[in-house]
C-alpha cells in the first residue's frame, strides 16, 4: 500500500506544500513563509490545519504599503513569537514596531515623546503601551500568552489608527 502525501495549504500565505502523513499531529512550518501550524488527521482521513499564531498577512494587509520594512518585520516576528510561546519577545516586537511608526510620524526621538505627540488617539490605548514598555524594561517581568495576544491585537489596531490619521492629513 502506497501512502500518498497530502497537499497542505498554508493558512498564512496560502501556499501549498506536501506533507508526509507520518508527521500528522505535529507542529510544522510552511516552507514558503515559515508560518507554524498544527496539522492533524481527522477520522475521515482528511487533514485539518490550524495556525499557531496570529495571521500577520490578514492583520496588516490593508496598511502594509504604509509600513517600512523594519516595521513589517517587527510585526511579523511578533506574530511568530506568539506561536513559539515567546510572549515577552512578542510584546517587545509590537512595541518596537509602534515606536518606529510613532517616531516616523511625529519626528520625535524617543518612544515616550512620540507616543505623547500622537494626536487624536484615545488616552487609555497610549497608557496601555506605556505600561507594556515599562514592564518590558524590567527583567523580572515575564509576559503571558494573554499579555502577548492583547498587546499584538491592540498594537495592530493602534498602528492602523495612526496610519489612517496620517494618510488623512
Amino acid at each position: 500500500m502506497v501512502k500518498i502525501m497530502p497537499a497542505i495549504r498554508c493558512p498564512y500565505c496560502g501556499g501549498d506544500f506536501w506533507l508526509d502523513p507520518k508527521i500528522a499531529g505535529a507542529d510544522v512550518a510552511c516552507p514558503h513563509c515559515k508560518g507554524r501550524m498544527i496539522v492533524e488527521k481527522t477520522g475521515t482521513g482528511e487533514f485539518f490545519v490550524e495556525r499557531t499564531h496570529p495571521n500577520y498577512y490578514e492583520d496588516v494587509e490593508e496598511c502594509e504599503k504604509l509600513l517600512t520594512e523594519v516595521e513589517k518585520e517587527s510585526i511579523r516576528e511578533a506574530a511568530l513569537c506568539i506561536g513559539a510561546g515567546a510572549y515577552t519577545a512578542a510584546e517587545f516586537m509590537v512595541c518596537r514596531a509602534l515606536e518606529s511608526i510613532a517616531r516616523r510620524i511625529t519626528g520625535k526621538d524617543n518612544f515616550k515623546e512620540a507616543i505623547d505627540a500622537l494626536d487624536g488617539i484615545e488616552k487609555y490605548v497610549l497608557d496601555y503601551f506605556r505600561h507594556v514598555r515599562n514592564k518590558l524594561a524590567h527583567p523580572e517581568k515575564i509576559s503571558t500568552k494573554e499579555d502577548a495576544e492583547s498587546t499584538y491585537y491592540m498594537g495592530i489596531r493602534l498602528m492602523k489608527e495612526i496610519l489612517k490619521k496620517q494618510s488623512e492629513s
